[in-house]
């Protein structure tokens, strides 16, 4: 089977409302990390990648493996979505934690928590970790994006080139995927599902090509 490509529905709302121009935004390549769910509801903006609450008082409570917040703030706000992997720097919580469903006040997990009350901050990061002389996060811009009409499939496309990521002196991966994010609108376009999750060894690369951003 093939690699899929899905844009998010936020993509196309910005396209309608001409929040997107890729022949002129820039446009990154993030990978992603190994067990990576992709939502096409809930991924819109960078912040339902990789968030965090900032230094608030946060209620664990391990009834209902949840963590609470008392500051009137709000975690969707935030931009925490279901399946987002997350950590803390409270000792007796520190993850990581699966998201399993989140309301402005209270975000549940998959994994069982320890009661705790205190003052620290709650991260999510699904963008795959940065490594000396592999990997950097949100660093990776696509090139130049060519928008065409195709009459012949009745479609439009906006094709992009191959875009390499060097595995200079570290391995990348695992990923099972990678996200295009327009940085200047702050839209994720969508999400290129690979058929297994890749890993490329020092002295090699990452290539992905053939992208095509494609709505018919």
């Amino acid at each position: 089977m093939a690699d899929v490509f899905t844009p998010t529905n936020y993509y196309k709302y910005a396209l309608k409302k001409k929040l997107v121009n890729e022949s002129t935004d820039t446009i990154r390549m993030l990978c992603m990390r190994s067990g990576f769910v992709f939502s096409t509801d809930n991924h819109a903006q960078l912040k339902n990648i990789r968030t965090n609450t900032g230094a608030i008082n946060l209620v664990w409570a391990a009834a209902d493996n949840s963590v609470s917040r008392t500051d009137g703030g709000s975690f969707i706000s935030d931009g925490f979505v279901q399946d987002n992997k997350c950590t803390s720097n409270d000792t007796l919580n520190p993850g990581p934690f699966t998201v399993a469903t989140v309301t402005a006040s209270k975000i549940t997990f998959n994994e069982a928590v320890v009661n705790s009350t205190a003052v620290k901050t709650l991260s999510s990061d699904d963008e795959l970790a940065t490594a000396s002389g592999g990997y950097t996060q949100n660093s990776k811009s696509i090139g130049t994006v060519t928008v065409t009409q195709n009459n012949t499939y009745n479609r439009c496309d906006a094709t992009a080139p191959t875009v390499s990521i060097n595995a200079v002196s570290a391995s990348i991966g695992p990923t099972p995927g990678v996200m295009f994010y327009d940085v200047t609108a702050d839209v994720i376009i969508g999400y290129l599902q690979f058929t297994t999750e890749v890993t490329k060894a020092a002295g090699t690369a990452l290539n992905v090509g053939n992208i095509v951003f494609r709505l018919t």
